[in-house]
């Protein structure tokens, strides 16, 4: 039996969803001035999509590298399943590699929603992940809460979008983490400024902390501008180039992940982030 798909679409903006498959959001597309359909997201081909840089999936209830496979809470460090299995940590939480269900469709929107604990996350919580495409824009809302008491849960979103060498990537920041050699975040140091990159110099992955709402991706060759505006718990943000890799992973986070401590959810509370995409042509030069 082929999971199904969801698709959603507005005049401007059309998309498809595999909630079975980690929820992920597996297209992307842009109707141009010229009413021509533009991928902003590499093509994802056929099931199964982990593991391919080209899909968008979520980063809950944490992104990044968990070392020794352990989290620091109240009472304790608790340790968790590791995954990849007898690696020593754990790669972004288990959101992504659950299937998610179908709360609400229409036309041009879709919630998508789950439950913890589970299997590899011992602790109560319950996301909801909202699409939804406008003619102006794009959105991804997050949210999480528990009732059963605080615990351990973050937001974040991992999509791949389009990209080359001379695609150039700007944002504004007032702190900046470098990955070590292992791949695990170090401590964020202070930078203000306003940063300009081209894709072919980002040689690791790093985050920074956001000092203005926006992220801008220039796809020069494209002719397409990509913006992505960042809200409420996204207010950090992981930038990733995949080596020979014709993209680039801009993922809005709630907590970047330097150390086993992160901020609980409180108990009848909760934690919320969206992201507003916007696409633009641009006069090449």
């Amino acid at each position: 039996m082929i999971d199904p798909l969801v698709k959603i679409a507005s005049d401007r903006y059309r998309a498809t969803l595999a909630p079975h498959h980690g929820g992920r959001l597996i297209s992307l597309d842009w109707r141009d001035d010229a009413g021509q359909w533009q991928a902003l997201m590499p093509d994802a081909g056929p099931p199964p999509y982990a593991g391919k840089k080209a899909t968008a999936f979520p980063l809950i209830p944490f992104g990044g590298r968990l070392r020794d496979a352990a989290v620091q809470t109240e009472t304790g460090m608790v340790r968790v399943p590791e995954h990849p299995p007898e690696s020593g940590l754990v790669l972004h939480g288990d959101g992504a590699r659950r299937p998610w269900g179908l709360k609400y469709r229409s036309p041009n929107a879709a919630t998508l929603s789950l439950d913890w604990p589970s299997t590899d996350w011992p602790f109560e919580g319950h996301c909801e992940m909202t699409f939804a495409a406008f003619d102006d824009r794009f959105e991804v809302s997050q949210s999480v809460g528990t009732t059963e008491g605080p615990a351990p849960f973050a937001l974040g979103w991992h999509p791949y979008f389009r990209a080359d060498g001379d695609s150039l990537l700007l944002l504004d920041a007032d702190a900046v983490s470098m990955n070590d050699p292992e791949g695990f975040a170090r401590p964020f140091t202070r930078r203000s400024e306003a940063l300009k990159m081209r894709l072919r110099d980002v040689a690791s992955t790093r985050s920074y902390r956001l000092s203005g709402p926006d992220v801008r991706l220039v796809k020069q060759l494209a002719g397409i501008q990509l913006s992505l505006g960042l809200f409420g718990a996204f207010d950090e943000v992981t930038i990733h180039v995949p080596p020979q890799a014709q993209s680039i992973a801009i993922e809005p986070v709630s907590h970047v992940l330097t150390s086993p401590c992160f901020p609980n959810v409180g108990t009848n509370s909760s934690l919320h982030g969206n992201v507003a995409i916007r696409a633009h042509q641009i006069e090449l030069r």
